[in-house]
């Protein structure tokens, strides 16, 4: 029986699985939908990164 960790991580599958349906399903292609996902990493890690910069404190 799977525990309550397991459950949550195939709840998050399933919503992926519904996400990408859906960015399908709308006429998206799965390169579209990755480049869109890695733009998306890199530009939050590029704010996280600037977040911590001591240089731009006031």
């Amino acid at each position: 029986m799977p525990d309550a960790q397991e459950n949550h991580a195939l709840q998050l599958d399933e919503e992926w699985v519904e996400l990408i349906a859906s960015a399908r399903s709308m006429g998206l292609s799965l390169e579209e939908i990755r480049l869109f996902l890695g733009d998306s990493n890199r530009a939050a890690a590029k704010r996280s990164s600037t977040d911590r910069c001591p240089d731009s404190a006031p």
